[in-house]
């Protein structure tokens, strides 16, 4: 009878493992299937040497933010789950999680005017350095020495690639600007993961009402900026559309793919936390940046692909116990 209770408990523990193996599997596909098209279909809209090219950052945001904010608001209608937020302290942690992604999301978009988009891909990889910083100063969380190694060579290894892109350009100067927006994004967003991984533990909300409430923050805070005095995106975007109705088609469709992805990251954060996340999303800017460089032909040297080495191998070396 015991041999017998201990095999049940075996094969219960074994089918669990091999469900939350699949389910990540399933999250991991996801995730590289959506944004590994998003990535291409966006450098091809925002590239300054094609014919659709649109370079009106922030309505290309709105556009993905509204997106976002209808594939959330469907899939819930579709659940049957009720849309309203009950908690108001949890839509206080729902605007800050907004706020900061449309930070993070501008100044990287921001800084293509000054740097190439393989090198966004990489600066937006190397996430677990703010990540560790927000963590300890902010959560009073700290992290393991041979983790910390492995972010000092990532780190290392994103300003040799950023260096030797300045070396190939003829102003360092904007290369500078470009690398402070890099930074930039890449502070807040690593403010924005704590704070979301932070809401997920303590208030453990639905994923699909964190993003609806997210991107509709979002939503508001892009369409703020595309209207007069600020600018005058809306009206330039539409004038594009009219001259060109292809790049209207594939914002759409990238603003689509990218929607699929934010849902897919929401979900996994809450079911395997941001440690498997930034491992999953890691390798697969790895991989936008190989299809970037052979469907545009980026010019990258020897000493760039050892910069990018130094990121992407330490992640996918184990932290140990």
């Amino acid at each position: 009878m015991q041999l017998i209770t201990n095999n049940t408990i075996h094969t219960a523990m074994l089918r669990k493992s091999t469900t939350r193996r699949l389910n990540l599997l399933s999250h991991a596909i996801g995730i590289y299937l959506t944004f590994l098209g998003s990535n291409l279909l966006q450098e091809r809209i925002i590239s300054p040497d094609k014919p659709d090219s649109f370079n009106n950052y922030t309505f290309l945001a709105f556009i993905q933010y509204l997106t976002s904010s209808l594939f959330a608001f469907f899939l819930l209608i579709a659940m049957k789950m009720p849309i309203e937020e009950k908690r108001g302290s949890s839509l206080y942690s729902y605007f800050g999680i907004a706020l900061g992604r449309f930070l993070s999301n501008q100044l990287g978009l921001w800084s293509l005017n000054f740097v190439s988009y393989p090198t966004l891909i990489i600066a937006r990889s190397n996430k677990l350095l703010p990540v560790v910083v927000t963590n300890y100063f902010f959560f009073n969380l700290r992290t393991r020495l041979k983790r910390l190694i492995k972010i000092f060579f990532m780190t290392l290894g994103l300003f040799m690639f950023m260096y030797f892109e300045s070396k190939r350009r003829t102003n360092n100067e904007n290369t500078l600007i470009g690398t402070i927006l890099l930074v930039s994004s890449l502070v807040v967003e690593g403010l924005t993961s704590s704070m979301q991984e932070f809401t997920f533990k303590k208030r453990k909300p639905h994923f699909l009402r964190m993003m609806f409430f997210c991107s509709i923050i979002s939503l508001i805070l892009s369409a703020l900026l595309i209207f007069p005095p600020f600018s005058d995106q809306l009206t330039s975007s539409l004038a594009i559309f009219l001259r060109n109705p292809h790049s209207f088609f594939l914002i759409i469709l990238t603003s689509f793919l990218n929607a699929c992805g934010h849902c897919v990251v929401f979900s996994m954060i809450k079911e395997h936390g941001a440690l498997s996340l930034i491992i999953v999303t890691s390798t697969r800017k790895m991989l936008s940046v190989v299809f970037s460089v052979l469907v545009y032909g980026h010019n990258i040297n020897i000493l760039q692909w050892t910069g990018i080495l130094m990121v992407f191998v330490p992640m996918l070396i184990g932290d140990g116990r």
